[in-house]
């Protein structure tokens, strides 16, 4: 059984004969296995559907079930269920992680996507909140593809740096356009009697009103299925069954992962290096950022203007969400990897961190703007299109993360459970953040907390925190190739 050995990370090369290195230069020469990389992100792509497309309609469809009709009730709502959907992840992945390990990413895959598919099922068919929770944290149990794409797409990568900085640029942009498509699936066809009263003015649809989008984003679940089914080929090196040796460099480079079965087969499970730790308390704070903003805005929008939102309705938000997604997505696939390139990736990591700041800031002046003028005025449109341009860059920030847990993992066989390891920390966070942020936006809110904002106000302070962290993770600097 191959475990974990984090204890010193000078003592990770393993030296080769000439031989030997030349085949692995010879390795890292092919081109990228792009068929591959599409399998794998169509994945992604799924799992990001699941995650976004139900932000526009999520808060009519608490309120619907909550006999309450509390807008601040529904804030509570949806912290709690993102959280203990997150929870549940942070009980799986590890496990999932493991299983990767020993029978190989493609089972792991397969399995997690028609988990997610007959979640939504249930999830869209909800009749009362305990039901709605109870999906949401059965829908956690399988949200563990991302540890697993991430170290396919590394093993993929064949140790070159550069083809990991392609391939992992491409990633957010996978995100951004999943993050496009899936607003717009909630937005357009939830409560579809409305929009669609020729096709779907029957009792059932009104019965189920937020149905139809759970069931295409789970029909993107089976599509992503079939695509790792007939096209992926397994990229676990035991199951290879290659016989190159591996040359894990000092500076944490990513190993050729065609490796022999022999080298390291045994690792004992110890303390993380100080240089993993760094990097996944990063991770910690980006996380709690990322989740907490995205549960945060989703209430913001939705809620009416007296408690703290703009009160959009589920096609304005799936429609703003949408075309933020597509600017997302075509600064992702046009710029990241240039930008690694050419800058320090810690202080693009920085920087990019930075840009919560902003977001969390301009929520509640645009409230201020609705509430003084008691509608939406351009103005609030504009500082909407800065919120989201900063959200734009913010997503290299996990572009980068990605390099760095691939870099800071002690050995090729260990890289499917320091993935899980951070997606455990993911998930942890997830369970903490939303759910306390929500809860303090809400409270902020009811108690008139520094006008209603203190809660952004942490918010942003947590952001120059991390983005001062960002600045003293132990990565080796290269300096800008001219």
């Amino acid at each position: 059984m191959v475990s974990l050995n984090f204890e010193d990370d000078s003592e990770s090369t393993l030296f080769l004969p000439d031989q030997e290195r030349d085949q692995e230069s010879e390795s890292l020469s092919r081109p990228t296995p792009w068929l591959q990389v599409t399998a794998i992100f169509t994945v992604s792509f799924a799992e990001t559907v699941v995650v976004v497309f139900a932000y526009p309609f999520l808060g009519n469809f608490v309120r619907s079930l909550d006999k309450t009709q509390s807008p601040t009730r529904m804030g509570y709502i949806l912290g709690l269920q993102d959280s203990i959907c997150h929870l549940t992840a942070a009980a799986a992945v590890l496990v999932w992680g493991g299983v990767s390990d020993h029978y190989g990413r493609k089972y792991v895959m397969l399995a997690c996507c028609m988990g997610l598919a007959t979640s939504l099922v249930g999830f869209g068919s909800s009749k009362t909140i305990t039901a709605l929770i109870f999906w949401k944290a059965f829908q956690g149990l399988f949200r563990a593809n991302k540890p697993i794409i991430k170290t396919a797409a590394a093993e993929l990568a064949r140790g070159d740096e550069a083809k990991m900085a392609k391939i992992f640029g491409i990633m957010p942009a996978v995100y951004a356009a999943a993050a496009t498509v899936g607003p717009l699936i909630g937005g357009t066809f939830a409560e579809p009697y409305v929009r669609f009263p020729s096709a779907f003015d029957g009792p059932f649809w009104r019965s189920y009103p937020y149905l139809l989008p759970c069931l295409l984003a789970a029909c993107g679940c089976v599509g992503a299925f079939l695509m790792i089914l007939m096209i992926f080929n397994e990229t676990l090196p035991s199951k290879r069954r290659s016989l190159i040796a591996v040359e894990w460099t000092g500076d944490g480079a990513l190993p050729n992962t065609d490796q022999s079965e022999s080298v390291g087969e045994h690792h004992s499970l110890t303390k993380p290096s100080r240089r993993l730790v760094m990097i996944l308390i990063s991770y910690a704070l980006i996380v709690t950022l990322d989740l907490s903003f995205s549960s945060t805005f989703a209430f913001f929008l939705s809620a009416p203007v007296q408690y703290g939102g703009l009160g959009f309705s589920p096609g304005d938000i799936g429609m703003l969400l949408g075309v933020a997604g597509i600017f997302h997505g075509i600064f992702q696939a046009l710029f990241f990897a240039r930008i690694h390139t050419y800058w320090e990736p810690r202080k693009v990591y920085a920087i990019a961190v930075a840009a919560y700041i902003p977001i969390y800031l301009s929520m509640p002046i645009m409230n201020t703007l609705a509430r003084n003028a008691g509608r939406n005025t351009p103005m609030i449109w504009v500082l909407l299109a800065i919120l989201e341009m900063a959200v734009t860059f913010n997503y290299t920030a996990f572009s980068c993360m990605y390099i760095f847990i691939t870099q800071a993992c002690p050995s090729p066989e260990a890289l499917g459970r320091t993935h899980a390891a951070a997606q455990t920390v993911f998930s942890i966070m997830g369970a903490i953040g939303p759910v306390t942020v929500t809860s303090l936006v809400v409270a902020s809110v009811e108690y008139n907390l520094l006008g209603g904002y203190l809660a952004y106000i942490i918010m942003a302070a947590l952001s120059l925190i991390a983005a001062l962290h960002g600045l003293w993770l132990p990565i080796e600097d290269r300096g800008r190739n001219d």
